[in-house]
């Protein structure tokens, strides 16, 4: 609970364009800077100024983290339904020395 009230924190301490920029990056464009950046009208080299912000840079590191676990959670209901690829992929990314 207090990384959540950390993480509310610091969005408070964001310029309304920062949250609303993190929101659509979070949300709609599921990480991808470019799509963010068109659907807000905000332009990439502002985000890469904005990254340079300890607190703007821990936001993206959070969201990075949340579609991270969504895509391994992804991953894991392929492995799970006997997705051969998606026990390959698991395996040769993140099995170990022994699997590959």
């Amino acid at each position: 609970m207090e990384d959540e009230e950390e993480f509310i924190d610091t969005r408070k301490e964001l310029s309304i364009k920062q949250r609303m920029f993190l929101e659509v990056l979070e949300t709609e464009a599921r990480g991808r800077v470019t799509v963010a950046s068109n659907i807000t009208g905000i332009h990439r080299s502002t985000y890469y100024h904005w990254i340079k912000n300890d607190k703007f840079k821990m936001e993206i590191k959070w969201i990075e983290q949340g579609i991270q676990d969504d895509l391994f959670g992804e991953l894991f209901k392929k492995v799970l339904k006997g997705s051969e690829k998606a026990i390959f992929y698991l395996l040769d990314n993140y099995g170990g020395p022994e699997w590959k």
